[in-house]
């Protein structure tokens, strides 16, 4: 019985096979976003509002880690906008929206449902934005100006879902970390 010989090219073609597959595994690391069809920030929008201005209800925004310095509205979209992984905690930290000072980092107020979801990341730097806001105070209603929810404020009859965020360092006259008037959201991790 003969032994059939390979083709002198067989090993070069398996060498360069097992290399591309070694490049494909390395792609899948912790920062390649898994989620089919969703628009990815940076990659597809250099900014977090951007991808969300482009968005329609039901979209998935992902966003890689690095620090987002900028304030974002879901503008009444009922989208996901979530960091690659949002049940990995060093990703969370890694993925940070900071408005620098400037109002409230996050804002829900256009009438979101549940389905508007915000997952997986650190909200940082917010001061609250400016609202006047009605208070029953000793049987009266009061209006009361002031800087509501540093990090995410939620109004007029929104209930977003927000989980698995970590939200720190935000400041607000009333509110420093979440603010939720006439609102009814889901906020849990």
């Amino acid at each position: 019985m003969s032994k059939k010989r390979k083709h002198p090219l067989y090993l070069s073609a398996l060498l360069a096979l097992l290399i591309a597959l070694s490049f494909v595994l390395s792609a899948c690391g912790e920062d390649t976003v898994v989620v089919e069809g969703a628009i990815t920030v940076p990659d597809d929008y250099s900014t977090i509002q951007e991808a969300i201005e482009a968005a329609e209800d039901g979209d998935i925004i992902v966003v890689r880690p690095g620090t987002y310095r900028e304030n974002i509205d879901f503008m009444g979209k009922n989208i996901t906008l979530r960091s690659t992984d949002p049940d990995d905690p060093e990703v969370v930290a890694e993925t940070v929206i900071d408005a620098g000072g400037v109002r409230s980092v996050v804002t829900f107020s256009s009438g979101e449902s549940s389905s508007a979801v915000l997952t997986g990341f650190t909200i940082t730097g917010g001061s609250g934005n400016p609202e006047v806001l009605a208070f029953l105070i000793e049987g009266e209603v009061q209006e009361i100006p002031s800087l509501y929810g540093g990090g995410i404020i939620i109004l007029n009859g929104s209930a977003p879902t927000i989980t698995k965020n970590i939200i720190e360092n935000n400041v607000a006259e009333r509110g420093g970390g979440i603010l939720a008037y006439a609102s009814s959201p889901t906020i849990s991790g």
